[in-house]
């Protein structure tokens, strides 16, 4: 597994260990998990976004 891909795994883990929070370089900012599905191989992908909230909008998402 990829540095990338392993920091990813263990923000995902404790996104969901701790109900949407997260320490570290994240904490106190929005984050969402993004979920897509290739295209060709239909493989599903989950994705911890950073983003900005604007009233009910989020702005300004990241990875």
């Amino acid at each position: 597994m990829s540095e990338v891909n392993e920091r990813n795994k263990k923000i995902i883990d404790e996104f969901r260990a701790n109900r949407g929070k997260v320490g570290g370089s994240f904490e106190g900012k929005t984050l969402l998990l993004l979920h897509t599905k290739g295209a060709k191989s239909q493989q599903e992908r989950v994705n911890p976004v950073a983003c900005t909230r604007d009233g009910d909008r989020l702005l300004d998402c990241f990875l």
